[in-house]
């Protein structure tokens, strides 16, 4: 947890990458000036070479057709005979088995014929990996790709079966689909491991390689490919989803690597970057820490913030590093324009000005372009809007906290909006301060805003009748958000269920208690997180049909917004804007 308080960076995506980066770097740092934890040898290694320390990691390189040609990430086996380079290649055949899901290779293959001499590509599921693997070896494959059948990262295979003499390896549920439509064109393909050369005799740029829990070190800042992290940004193993808040572990790879190549220098994705030391790398990102970086400062912001303060320090001596209470010293060295041409070069290198991969395809929590709520009426009746222009005077406001640290907040109105709206919006906060630790820095709680009356007309030529409302939303995902509850005529506050929303319902359900979530609405339907791979929201409608929730003309309804939050780490909040209830003219729905 001290990870995140390193450097005060929201926790997500980009952002959180870098806060563990900080984390990283600045522990080696410490090592590497003090001598703890610092193991020989120390030698620099060659670019690209894993270390013989750690634990090969698998590789699968489709090597045609062009159209999906390149480097996929991939788990290893525990059973078989491990990789190596340059591995095993060959053509990639589809398993059949001739039973149920035929290429699960859960008994023996009926094309056996087309298996042979070739790497046979097998589905996750109904059996254990040992058992396809050697379904396919009794049918003379001489690799395996074992393709996941649900989504998710990359993982390993567990098992034993010492009768098992090819090698396999397993990779993404994507993966497989990408492989299996090209299939026809024809896919060759090899199975190795990470590094185009031998791995090397240097524990140097190895994070964790005493901690026996672990096996062997956990990251390579030097090659983080050699432990399926990406070492720049276009890389197979750059984590995409949304789980570990975005990648924060697996992407840090990408700038541990840039601070590993600045202080020692060397030429990576076709950029030469001349090696500046420790000295002058730990003050560049020192200052960059300090003075430019914010909490939501991504891998572009990061860029900007090392260039800036390479410019800053030319020709200022620099102190030498230490970490006791007694200073080093001038170190007799200063920044100068080269070392800042290096810079520039690291920053592409690692490509920290590209944007991630296509691969993630990110979307945004909300969907733009709403439906028209009715089909034959193209300005449906309002009979109740609300645009906060002038405050939030006719809602009520509440919050309650969990412990001591509740700061009492409440929802405002806000007048200067992200995404470029102008105009006013109710706005829910979610401060990053805080500490998850049940004292008086605990700012677990949640604040409502309540609606006035609302009055539904009792005609019978309306109907149905729905609520929509405009927001935006940038939260600590999955802890912090907030939904929308109802009252009908003075009954209880319900969570208006995902089942209601005609369009832009909830996008999840909240970490619950059991889970440590300290948030009063643990385990509700919300709206959380930013928009996929970002630290921002966008503005969005969503829809709500009243006649779902048994709203009848005539009746009396109260809307209320929930923003809650658990004790620490926020980003933005939750803005809303635009509630209006309105009807269908004689009950005519899309």
């Amino acid at each position: 947890a001290y990870t995140d308080y390193t450097h005060n960076l929201i926790y997500q995506w980009q952002s959180g990458a870098l806060n563990e980066t900080y984390s990283d770097f600045w522990g080696e740092v410490v090592d590497m000036v003090n001598g703890a934890g610092t193991d020989a040898p120390d030698t620099v290694r060659s670019v690209n070479a894993c270390s013989i320390y750690t634990t090969p990691v698998p590789l699968l390189t489709i090597n045609s057709p062009a159209s999906i040609a390149g480097e996929y990430a991939a788990g290893a086996a525990s059973f078989g005979p491990s990789l190596s380079n340059p591995g095993i290649a060959g053509s990639v055949v589809l398993a059949d088995d001739g039973t149920g899901t035929a290429s699960d290779a859960c008994t023996a293959l009926v094309n056996g014929a087309a298996i042979a001499g070739n790497i046979a590509l097998v589905d996750r599921g109904a059996c254990a990996f040992t058992i396809k693997v050697k379904n396919a070896q009794d049918a003379g494959a001489v690799g395996v790709i074992v393709a996941d059948n649900v989504p998710g990262p990359v993982a390993g295979m567990a098992g034993a079966d010492p009768t098992i003499t090819i090698p396999s390896l397993r990779v993404t549920l994507d993966t497989g689909n990408t492989i299996k439509g090209e299939l026809a064109s024809g896919v060759n393909a090899t199975l190795h491991i990470v590094g185009g050369s031998a791995p090397e005799d240097s524990y140097r740029w190895l994070m964790g390689e005493d901690a026996t829990a672990f096996g062997s070190a956990i990251r390579d800042m030097w090659a983080p490919t050699c432990k399926s992290d990406p070492g720049k940004v276009t890389d197979a193993e750059y984590h995409c989803a949304t789980s570990d808040g975005g990648g924060v572990h697996t992407n840090s790879g990408v700038p541990n690597h840039g601070f590993a190549l600045l202080v020692d220098g060397g030429t990576y994705n076709g950029h030469t970057v001349n090696a500046i030391g420790l000295v002058k790398a730990a003050h560049l990102y020192w200052r960059a820490q300090s003075v430019y970086q914010t909490p939501t400062t991504n891998f572009n912001g990061h860029a900007d913030a090392l260039q800036a303060s390479c410019q800053d320090l030319i020709g200022v001596p620099l102190e030498g590093l230490s970490t006791s209470s007694t200073p080093a010293g001038p170190s007799g060295q200063a920044i100068t324009a080269a070392d800042c041409a290096a810079v520039d070069e690291m920053i592409a290198a690692v490509e920290l000005r590209v944007d991630p991969p296509a691969q993630c395809n990110f979307q945004p929590i909300l969907q733009q372009n709403p439906p028209a709520l009715c089909a034959e009426t193209k300005n449906p009746p309002k009979f109740f809007v609300e645009d906060f222009e002038d405050g939030l005077g006719a809602w009520t406001l509440t919050n309650q906290g969990v412990f001591a640290g509740w700061p009492g907040l409440d929802w405002t109105q806000a007048t200067t909006l992200p995404g470029g709206l102008s105009g006013s919006a109710a706005f829910g906060a979610d401060p990053n301060a805080g500490n998850c630790d049940g004292g008086a820095g605990d700012i677990s709680g949640m604040m409502s805003l309540e609606s006035p009356i609302i009055h539904i007309p009792n005609s019978k030529t309306l109907g149905p009748h729905f609520v929509t409302f405009e927001h935006y939303v940038a939260t600590e995902a999955g802890w912090d958000g907030g939904n929308l509850k109802i009252s009908v005529n003075g009954g209880p506050y319900q969570v208006v269920p995902p089942s209601a929303y005609k369009f832009n319902p909830y996008n999840t359900t909240l970490q619950t208690a059991a889970a440590g979530n300290t948030n009063p609405l643990a385990g509700q339907p919300g709206f959380s997180g930013t928009d996929g791979g970002s630290l921002f929201g966008s503005w969005g409608q969503s829809q709500v049909n009243l006649t779902m929730l048994g709203v009848k003309p005539g009746d009396n309804i109260r809307l209320r917004f929930d923003m809650g939050m658990d004790g620490c780490t926020g980003n933005d909040g939750w803005y809303v804007d635009n509630v209006t209830v309105a009807a269908c003219n004689a009950r005519k729905e899309p």
